[in-house]
């Protein structure tokens, strides 16, 4: 009753072969999954975007105060560079300038993948919840620099805001002057 039992195992050319095959499939599925998280990173700017300009608004008119929403430098002054911390505070004589750490309401939750620019160096809310000055605009561009993928929110006057769309059908989005956004 000696019988012997052959195990049958796979051979280094058959793993070689299965371990080439994943490679192609994933390297394939590579620039699917970047689209793919472009996309998300899109939706969560809009959505950020979005409800920290409404809070700003909101509570300059809860308050009745004058708040600043900008980007500040080690000093807390406003800069226009977008890349860097975002800060809603009170700002009563328009100084541009976090002075006193009881003056901040919030600062941007999240740091910004890709590259956010903006028309302006701060926009300041009124008490009745208008934009002081001008109108201003805000746009996001995804990493990877594909502009059907970027965002534009315009902020009117009144303080609201909206996501511009693909007006002219080229696949991106359109500035209020109908020119195309370019990352």
């Amino acid at each position: 009753m000696n019988q012997k039992t052959f195990m049958r195992g796979h051979t280094l050319l058959e793993l070689i072969i299965v371990v080439a095959i994943l490679a192609i499939l994933l390297s394939m599925a590579a620039p699917a999954f970047s689209t793919w998280t472009d996309k998300s990173q899109r939706s969560i700017i809009i959505h950020d975007l979005l409800g920290f300009f409404s809070l700003a608004r909101q509570e300059a008119i809860q308050r009745g105060q004058q708040l600043t929403l900008c980007p500040v430098d080690l000093n807390n002054s406003c800069i226009n560079d977008w890349s860097q911390p975002i800060y809603l505070f009170e700002d009563a004589f328009n100084q541009r300038k976090l002075t006193d750490q009881s003056q901040l309401i919030r600062v941007f939750p999240k740091e910004i993948q890709g590259n956010l620019t903006a028309s302006k160096a701060y926009f300041r809310y009124r008490p009745d919840g208008m934009i002081q000055g001008d109108w201003g605009n805000l746009t996001w561009c995804p990493a990877s620099g594909d502009a059907s993928l970027a965002v534009h929110v315009v902020i009117n006057r009144g303080g609201r805001l909206r996501v511009a769309t693909d007006t002219d059908g080229d696949g991106v989005p359109n500035k209020a002057s109908g020119d195309p956004v370019q990352c």
